[in-house]
């Protein structure tokens, strides 16, 4: 643990910089009291440019910032409801997985392309140079979340009336 400690500080100030096919990945510590282990691209600043992930110290899961002073054009998601009808949640497999290993939740992203286009990447080749659609799950959250309050705002809405037609 000590090592480990003092390995971190050693390179607490090291960034690493990589630049493949025209694109630059910045990843490491932005200071020696920081604890956090950034990824970001196309900034030398670390942590610091609102952009890209974070490991925090001890985390088991990627962390992106989020902070609503680093955002700027925000436009509420509106009609959630109505962008998530034709949206499918379904179980299955990869073609390449054996029938038999357990299924796997899916999103599928043809869905996605007309309900939240930022949430999906039109620019994947796979290696046999197929292109395929990716879909970010963490960027359809914001959607989802929407409905989510759309539907609150009907089940007030209702309560009330049913208390009123009730009373």
């Amino acid at each position: 643990s000590l090592l480990v400690q003092t390995s971190l500080a050693n390179i607490a100030n090291v960034f690493y910089m990589f630049k493949v096919a025209q694109v630059e990945m910045t990843m490491g510590f932005k200071a020696s009291s920081d604890t956090n282990f950034y990824i970001g691209t196309g900034s030398q600043t670390i942590g610091n440019s609102g952009q890209g992930v974070y490991l925090a110290n001890g985390g088991t899961t990627w962390i992106g910032n989020s902070d609503f002073r680093v955002k700027k054009n925000l436009v509420p998601i509106e009609n959630a409801l109505d962008k998530i009808a034709n949206c499918r949640a379904m179980t299955g497999h990869y073609k390449r997985e054996d029938d038999d290993v357990k299924r796997r939740p899916f999103l599928i992203a043809q869905d996605w392309v007309t309900a939240l286009p930022e949430a999906v990447d039109e620019d994947t080749v796979d290696d046999d140079g197929v292109e395929n659609l990716g879909l970010s799950y963490e960027g359809t959250v914001p959607l989802l979340v929407a409905a989510i309050k759309e539907l609150r705002e009907q089940n007030i809405a209702l309560t009330s009336r049913i208390t009123t037609l009730e009373g």
